[in-house]
């Protein structure tokens, strides 16, 4: 089934990453996220080896190893992670991804830039601090 916002595999591995080493508050190791998430042990590595890149966590080796936040879960946002995963959006562009358009306005009256202005506000506003305190209260 298709949904109107779409998410990566990639993207919302780094939101469930971040979030689980967060909660973990020490280092987590890939396993553990991978039966977390239920993702392989090889695409999560991916995900995880470019949040490093990134900056976002940090990586160490050893028995007591594994990875921990590289920045306060206060000042991480859930844009911050989509970006370093995405890359910067467009919300300009045609949601159709037309070139060439035979109309003077889109068809669909601006209800998907709104929507898209909405979901980056909304990923703006959100810390991964507040989804944790959100989490444990259960809403």
């Amino acid at each position: 089934m298709s949904t109107i916002i779409h998410i990566s595999e990639s993207t919302s591995l780094a939101f469930h990453s971040i979030a689980y080493i967060a909660a973990k508050n020490g280092a987590v190791k890939t396993n553990e996220i991978s039966k977390m998430t239920g993702a392989s042990e090889a695409h999560l590595s991916k995900v995880l080896q470019w949040l490093v890149k990134s900056g976002m966590i940090a990586s160490t080796r050893g028995p007591q190893g594994g990875f921990i936040l590289s920045k306060d879960p206060s000042k991480m946002t859930l844009y911050d992670i989509f970006i370093v995963m995405e890359g910067e959006l467009d919300t300009k562009k045609c949601p159709l991804s037309r070139k060439k358009c035979p109309f003077n306005t889109c068809i669909f009256n601006g209800v998907v830039k709104k929507l898209n202005n909405e979901f980056i506000d909304y990923l703006k506003a959100s810390t991964i601090e507040s989804f944790l305190k959100r989490n444990k209260k259960g809403g």
